[in-house]
């Protein structure tokens, strides 16, 4: 079974601040007997950090090594303005909190068709992160990614002045 992965990251606008950005990704995917995992990745390593427009990074991230045809996977990428240090352990851990009404929703929805289920799941993610993000910046709505095997899939984000664009794909 293949392994998604996000291979690259490209910024191609930064967000207009005094600072390079640093972005961070949060995911929820979903799949088979009514699971949903929920899974963030800071991304606060030296390949993530000081974006500048232009620069491309690889990243070699695994996002889920357990994906199957049928899983839905919602990405929301942020753009961190908080004063406090970021990383795994509150902060973080009150992100995935807010996210748990999607596993929720999804629970409840799980039997629905797969195009309104992903809508659902969409609105709700952007709803938990409008509620706790503080200052940090999402860079446009949660995204569903659908890559097919062997197709790299280049997703962008874009808000605030922010433009990234990740290129998952299944290996």
């Amino acid at each position: 079974m293949p392994t998604l992965t996000v291979d690259q990251l490209h910024c191609l606008q930064d967000s207009p601040e005094w600072t390079p950005d640093e972005v961070y990704l949060l995911l929820a995917v979903t799949g088979g007997a009514g699971h949903c995992r929920l899974r963030a990745f800071t991304l606060a390593g030296a390949d993530w950090q000081d974006l500048v427009p232009g620069k491309r990074r690889a990243a070699r991230l695994q996002v889920d090594p357990d994906w199957a045809p049928d899983s839905l996977v919602l990405a929301a990428l942020l753009e961190r303005d908080g004063e406090q240090d970021f990383g795994p352990g509150h902060r973080l851990d009150h992100l995935l909190d807010s996210l748990e009404d999607v596993r929720r929703l999804f629970t409840s929805l799980q039997d629905q068709p797969r195009v309104y289920l992903a809508a659902q799941l969409l609105a709700e993610m952007d709803q938990a992160l409008a509620r706790v993000a503080g200052d940090d910046l999402p860079l446009g709505p949660a995204q569903l990614i659908e890559p097919a095997p062997g197709e790299p899939l280049d997703v962008t984000f874009a808000a605030h002045g922010g433009h990234y664009r990740l290129r998952f794909s299944l290996r």
